[in-house]
Protein backbone atom coordinates (compact mmCIF):
# COMPACT_ATOMS: atom_id res chain seq x y z
CA UNK A 1 0.00 0.00 0.00
CA UNK A 2 1.51 3.35 -1.35
CA UNK A 3 1.88 5.89 1.79
CA UNK A 4 2.28 9.89 1.36
CA UNK A 5 2.28 12.11 4.38
CA UNK A 6 1.05 15.39 4.67
CA UNK A 7 3.47 18.45 6.16
CA UNK A 8 1.89 19.96 8.74
CA UNK A 9 1.84 22.90 7.62
CA UNK A 10 0.08 22.58 4.01
CA UNK A 11 -1.95 20.29 6.29
CA UNK A 12 -2.83 23.85 8.67
CA UNK A 13 -4.00 25.79 6.05
CA UNK A 14 -6.13 23.68 3.90
CA UNK A 15 -8.07 22.72 7.04
CA UNK A 16 -8.48 26.08 8.32
CA UNK A 17 -9.99 27.31 5.07
CA UNK A 18 -12.29 23.95 5.17
CA UNK A 19 -13.65 24.92 8.30
CA UNK A 20 -14.24 28.14 7.44
CA UNK A 21 -15.96 27.63 4.58
CA UNK A 22 -18.31 25.00 6.36
CA UNK A 23 -18.89 27.89 9.00
CA UNK A 24 -22.34 28.38 7.37
CA UNK A 25 -23.39 24.87 7.06
CA UNK A 26 -25.03 22.87 9.54
CA UNK A 27 -24.28 19.20 8.06
CA UNK A 28 -23.12 17.60 4.62
CA UNK A 29 -26.10 17.52 2.93
CA UNK A 30 -25.95 20.68 2.41
CA UNK A 31 -22.93 20.53 -0.07
CA UNK A 32 -24.39 21.05 -3.66
CA UNK A 33 -22.06 20.85 -6.82
CA UNK A 34 -21.02 24.68 -6.98
CA UNK A 35 -19.74 24.05 -3.09
CA UNK A 36 -17.37 20.70 -4.36
CA UNK A 37 -16.29 22.76 -7.02
CA UNK A 38 -15.11 25.68 -4.24
CA UNK A 39 -13.64 22.84 -2.07
CA UNK A 40 -12.09 21.33 -4.58
CA UNK A 41 -10.42 24.79 -5.18
CA UNK A 42 -8.88 24.97 -2.18
CA UNK A 43 -6.90 21.81 -2.26
CA UNK A 44 -5.83 22.82 -5.46
CA UNK A 45 -4.40 26.31 -4.22
CA UNK A 46 -2.89 24.98 -0.69
CA UNK A 47 -1.73 21.29 -1.30
CA UNK A 48 -0.97 21.39 -5.44
CA UNK A 49 2.26 19.27 -4.17
CA UNK A 50 -0.04 17.11 -2.99
CA UNK A 51 -2.18 16.88 -5.60
CA UNK A 52 0.49 16.17 -7.97
CA UNK A 53 2.09 13.53 -5.78
CA UNK A 54 -1.12 11.74 -6.17
CA UNK A 55 -2.06 11.77 -9.60
CA UNK A 56 1.51 10.41 -10.49
CA UNK A 57 1.09 7.59 -7.89
CA UNK A 58 -1.90 6.58 -9.61
CA UNK A 59 -0.50 7.18 -13.01
CA UNK A 60 2.40 5.38 -12.21
CA UNK A 61 0.10 1.83 -11.34
CA UNK A 62 -0.93 2.13 -7.61
CA UNK A 63 -3.86 0.78 -6.73
CA UNK A 64 -4.68 2.22 -3.16
CA UNK A 65 -3.34 5.08 -2.12
CA UNK A 66 -2.96 5.90 2.02
CA UNK A 67 -2.40 9.64 3.20
CA UNK A 68 -1.61 9.95 6.20
CA UNK A 69 -2.27 13.25 8.89
CA UNK A 70 -4.75 14.43 6.42
CA UNK A 71 -6.74 15.69 9.26
CA UNK A 72 -9.53 17.66 7.91
CA UNK A 73 -10.83 18.54 11.42
CA UNK A 74 -9.43 18.70 15.21
CA UNK A 75 -12.45 17.54 16.29
CA UNK A 76 -11.59 14.07 14.55
CA UNK A 77 -10.73 11.52 16.88
CA UNK A 78 -13.51 12.10 19.45
CA UNK A 79 -15.86 9.67 20.64
CA UNK A 80 -18.76 10.04 19.29
CA UNK A 81 -17.47 12.18 16.50
CA UNK A 82 -19.69 15.99 16.84
CA UNK A 83 -22.07 16.81 13.95
CA UNK A 84 -19.55 19.68 13.31
CA UNK A 85 -16.27 17.56 13.32
CA UNK A 86 -18.50 15.26 10.88
CA UNK A 87 -19.61 18.25 8.29
CA UNK A 88 -16.41 19.94 8.13
CA UNK A 89 -15.00 16.25 7.35
CA UNK A 90 -17.47 15.59 4.39
CA UNK A 91 -16.17 19.01 3.31
CA UNK A 92 -12.63 17.91 3.06
CA UNK A 93 -13.04 14.30 1.51
CA UNK A 94 -15.99 15.74 -1.26
CA UNK A 95 -13.44 18.15 -1.87
CA UNK A 96 -9.80 16.44 -1.68
CA UNK A 97 -11.77 13.64 -4.29
CA UNK A 98 -13.11 16.36 -6.86
CA UNK A 99 -9.62 18.05 -6.67
CA UNK A 100 -8.42 14.41 -7.70
CA UNK A 101 -10.66 15.05 -10.94
CA UNK A 102 -12.93 12.19 -9.30
CA UNK A 103 -16.76 14.13 -9.27
CA UNK A 104 -18.55 12.72 -6.15
CA UNK A 105 -21.78 11.32 -6.73
CA UNK A 106 -24.52 8.96 -5.41
CA UNK A 107 -27.42 6.92 -5.30
CA UNK A 108 -30.97 7.61 -5.08
CA UNK A 109 -31.29 4.00 -4.02
CA UNK A 110 -28.54 4.04 -1.47
CA UNK A 111 -28.19 6.00 1.52
CA UNK A 112 -31.26 8.50 0.80
CA UNK A 113 -28.84 9.65 -1.97
CA UNK A 114 -26.10 11.36 0.14
CA UNK A 115 -23.19 12.34 -1.12
CA UNK A 116 -21.34 11.32 1.66
CA UNK A 117 -21.55 7.82 3.98
CA UNK A 118 -21.34 6.97 7.39
CA UNK A 119 -19.20 3.92 7.10
CA UNK A 120 -19.84 2.84 11.07
CA UNK A 121 -22.29 -0.52 12.86
CA UNK A 122 -25.93 0.93 12.62
CA UNK A 123 -28.84 -0.04 14.95
CA UNK A 124 -30.65 -2.69 12.90
CA UNK A 125 -27.92 -3.61 10.57
CA UNK A 126 -25.38 -5.08 12.65
CA UNK A 127 -25.56 -8.58 11.04
CA UNK A 128 -25.95 -7.33 7.90
CA UNK A 129 -22.79 -8.01 5.59
CA UNK A 130 -22.10 -4.18 4.47
CA UNK A 131 -20.63 -0.87 5.93
CA UNK A 132 -23.29 -0.46 8.14
CA UNK A 133 -22.85 -4.14 10.02
CA UNK A 134 -20.15 -6.01 12.47
CA UNK A 135 -19.87 -9.16 10.50
CA UNK A 136 -16.73 -9.93 8.91
CA UNK A 137 -16.96 -8.56 5.61
CA UNK A 138 -15.10 -10.30 2.89
CA UNK A 139 -12.99 -8.58 -0.35
CA UNK A 140 -15.20 -6.73 -2.70
CA UNK A 141 -15.79 -4.03 -5.17
CA UNK A 142 -18.00 -1.37 -4.42
CA UNK A 143 -21.27 -1.72 -6.44
CA UNK A 144 -20.23 -4.78 -8.82
CA UNK A 145 -23.70 -5.29 -9.58
CA UNK A 146 -23.96 -2.07 -11.69
CA UNK A 147 -22.58 -1.22 -14.78
CA UNK A 148 -19.56 -0.31 -15.51
CA UNK A 149 -20.69 3.87 -16.27
CA UNK A 150 -22.48 3.50 -12.96
CA UNK A 151 -19.73 2.01 -10.24
CA UNK A 152 -17.89 4.07 -8.57
CA UNK A 153 -13.82 4.41 -9.91
CA UNK A 154 -12.85 5.79 -6.58
CA UNK A 155 -13.29 5.37 -3.26
CA UNK A 156 -12.24 8.08 -0.55
CA UNK A 157 -12.22 6.96 2.73
CA UNK A 158 -11.32 9.66 5.70
CA UNK A 159 -11.36 7.94 9.57
CA UNK A 160 -13.16 10.17 12.32
CA UNK A 161 -12.54 7.56 15.18
CA UNK A 162 -11.69 3.76 15.45
CA UNK A 163 -11.13 2.72 18.90
CA UNK A 164 -11.46 -0.94 17.72
CA UNK A 165 -8.45 -1.26 15.66
CA UNK A 166 -10.66 -3.00 13.05
CA UNK A 167 -8.17 -3.13 10.24
CA UNK A 168 -9.16 -2.26 6.37
CA UNK A 169 -7.48 -4.87 3.97
CA UNK A 170 -7.37 -4.44 0.56
CA UNK A 171 -6.19 -6.32 -2.40
CA UNK A 172 -4.23 -4.78 -5.71
CA UNK A 173 -5.76 -6.82 -9.31
CA UNK A 174 -2.47 -7.03 -10.20
CA UNK A 175 -1.04 -9.22 -7.36
CA UNK A 176 -4.24 -11.39 -7.49
CA UNK A 177 -3.71 -12.31 -11.04
CA UNK A 178 0.09 -12.58 -10.66
CA UNK A 179 -0.89 -16.32 -9.27
CA UNK A 180 -3.83 -17.28 -10.95
CA UNK A 181 -3.36 -19.60 -14.37
CA UNK A 182 -4.86 -18.66 -17.79
CA UNK A 183 -7.78 -20.58 -17.91
CA UNK A 184 -8.41 -19.58 -14.38
CA UNK A 185 -8.50 -15.71 -15.32
CA UNK A 186 -10.46 -17.08 -18.88
CA UNK A 187 -13.17 -18.31 -17.10
CA UNK A 188 -13.60 -15.01 -14.59
CA UNK A 189 -14.00 -13.08 -18.00
CA UNK A 190 -16.90 -14.65 -18.76
CA UNK A 191 -20.72 -14.07 -18.11
CA UNK A 192 -20.97 -16.39 -15.62
CA UNK A 193 -21.53 -15.05 -12.53
CA UNK A 194 -24.66 -13.98 -11.07
CA UNK A 195 -23.99 -10.30 -8.83
CA UNK A 196 -26.34 -9.62 -6.15
CA UNK A 197 -27.42 -6.03 -5.42
CA UNK A 198 -26.10 -5.25 -2.16
CA UNK A 199 -27.87 -5.05 1.33
CA UNK A 200 -27.06 -0.78 1.10
CA UNK A 201 -29.65 -0.74 -1.94
CA UNK A 202 -32.95 -0.22 -1.48
CA UNK A 203 -35.37 -1.06 -4.36
CA UNK A 204 -34.40 -0.75 -8.16
CA UNK A 205 -30.85 -1.80 -7.58
CA UNK A 206 -30.90 -5.45 -9.38
CA UNK A 207 -29.11 -8.68 -9.56
CA UNK A 208 -26.85 -9.19 -12.63
CA UNK A 209 -25.15 -11.96 -14.50
CA UNK A 210 -22.00 -10.92 -15.94
CA UNK A 211 -17.88 -11.49 -15.20
CA UNK A 212 -16.10 -10.81 -12.49
CA UNK A 213 -13.25 -9.51 -14.84
CA UNK A 214 -12.95 -7.51 -18.00
CA UNK A 215 -10.64 -6.14 -20.36
CA UNK A 216 -10.87 -2.66 -21.01
CA UNK A 217 -7.81 -0.42 -23.16
CA UNK A 218 -5.48 -3.35 -22.11
CA UNK A 219 -5.86 -3.69 -18.87
CA UNK A 220 -7.77 -5.92 -16.70
CA UNK A 221 -10.48 -4.98 -14.13
CA UNK A 222 -12.45 -6.53 -11.52
CA UNK A 223 -16.18 -6.52 -10.06
CA UNK A 224 -17.03 -8.84 -7.72
CA UNK A 225 -18.29 -9.07 -3.99
CA UNK A 226 -16.90 -12.10 -2.93
CA UNK A 227 -19.37 -13.13 -0.18
CA UNK A 228 -22.41 -13.12 -2.17
CA UNK A 229 -21.33 -13.33 -6.22
CA UNK A 230 -22.32 -17.09 -7.75
CA UNK A 231 -21.11 -19.11 -10.01
CA UNK A 232 -23.28 -20.63 -12.56
CA UNK A 233 -21.02 -23.53 -14.05
CA UNK A 234 -18.77 -25.96 -12.47
CA UNK A 235 -16.01 -24.37 -14.11
CA UNK A 236 -17.27 -21.14 -12.80
CA UNK A 237 -17.07 -22.40 -8.88
CA UNK A 238 -13.59 -23.62 -9.40
CA UNK A 239 -12.41 -20.69 -10.94
CA UNK A 240 -14.23 -18.36 -8.29
CA UNK A 241 -12.44 -20.34 -5.46
CA UNK A 242 -8.83 -20.04 -6.70
CA UNK A 243 -9.51 -16.01 -7.12
CA UNK A 244 -10.98 -16.17 -3.79
CA UNK A 245 -7.67 -17.84 -2.45
CA UNK A 246 -5.71 -15.65 -4.46
CA UNK A 247 -6.93 -12.59 -2.99
CA UNK A 248 -6.80 -13.49 0.38
CA UNK A 249 -3.12 -14.03 -0.25
CA UNK A 250 -2.80 -10.88 -1.90
CA UNK A 251 -4.39 -8.75 1.30
CA UNK A 252 -2.80 -5.67 2.53
CA UNK A 253 -4.24 -4.39 6.14
CA UNK A 254 -4.50 -1.23 7.53
CA UNK A 255 -5.23 0.02 10.93
CA UNK A 256 -6.46 3.44 11.44
CA UNK A 257 -5.70 6.30 12.95
CA UNK A 258 -8.20 9.70 13.11
CA UNK A 259 -7.38 11.78 9.94
CA UNK A 260 -5.93 8.92 7.82
CA UNK A 261 -7.41 9.27 4.27
CA UNK A 262 -7.77 5.76 2.14
CA UNK A 263 -8.16 6.30 -1.89
CA UNK A 264 -8.94 2.88 -3.45
CA UNK A 265 -9.25 1.96 -7.07
CA UNK A 266 -12.36 0.48 -7.30
CA UNK A 267 -11.98 -0.97 -10.72
CA UNK A 268 -8.64 -2.58 -10.02
CA UNK A 269 -8.19 -3.22 -6.54
CA UNK A 270 -10.68 -4.94 -3.91
CA UNK A 271 -11.25 -3.85 -0.03
CA UNK A 272 -13.05 -5.63 2.94
CA UNK A 273 -12.57 -5.79 7.14
CA UNK A 274 -12.43 -8.33 9.74
CA UNK A 275 -15.56 -8.40 12.04
CA UNK A 276 -15.50 -5.42 14.32
CA UNK A 277 -14.91 -5.51 17.78
CA UNK A 278 -15.83 -3.41 20.95
CA UNK A 279 -15.13 0.29 20.89
CA UNK A 280 -15.98 3.42 18.73
CA UNK A 281 -15.42 3.09 14.39
CA UNK A 282 -16.62 5.49 12.31
CA UNK A 283 -15.43 6.44 8.84
CA UNK A 284 -16.69 8.24 6.15
CA UNK A 285 -17.09 7.29 2.38
CA UNK A 286 -17.64 8.93 -1.08
CA UNK A 287 -17.71 7.79 -4.95
CA UNK A 288 -15.50 9.14 -6.87
CA UNK A 289 -16.49 9.40 -11.11
CA UNK A 290 -14.54 10.93 -13.65
CA UNK A 291 -17.76 10.63 -16.02
CA UNK A 292 -20.81 11.23 -14.22
CA UNK A 293 -22.22 14.92 -12.78
CA UNK A 294 -20.56 16.28 -9.79
CA UNK A 295 -22.76 16.51 -7.20
CA UNK A 296 -25.37 13.99 -9.20
CA UNK A 297 -27.64 11.46 -7.48
CA UNK A 298 -28.26 8.85 -9.84
CA UNK A 299 -31.72 7.35 -9.98
CA UNK A 300 -31.38 3.61 -10.84
CA UNK A 301 -34.75 2.94 -11.54
CA UNK A 302 -34.41 5.04 -14.45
Amino acid sequence: MDRIRIAPPRRRSAQQEITEFCAGFNEAAEFGSEHIVDLAGIYRRSTPDVMAEVGARFAGGAKCLLIQEFGASQECGAAPCTDRARTIASAALLGFTAALGFKPYAFVQERAGSLVHDVRPEPGARTSISSSGVMDFSLHADCACLGRDLRPELLSFLCLVDESSTETEVAALPDVLRNLPAEAIEELAAPNFLHRAPDSFLGSAKDRVSSILDRVDGAWEVKVATHSCQPLTAAATSAFQRFVECANQARAAHRWRAGDLLLVNNRECLHGRRAIGQGKRHLLRCYGSRTQRCGATVDLSR
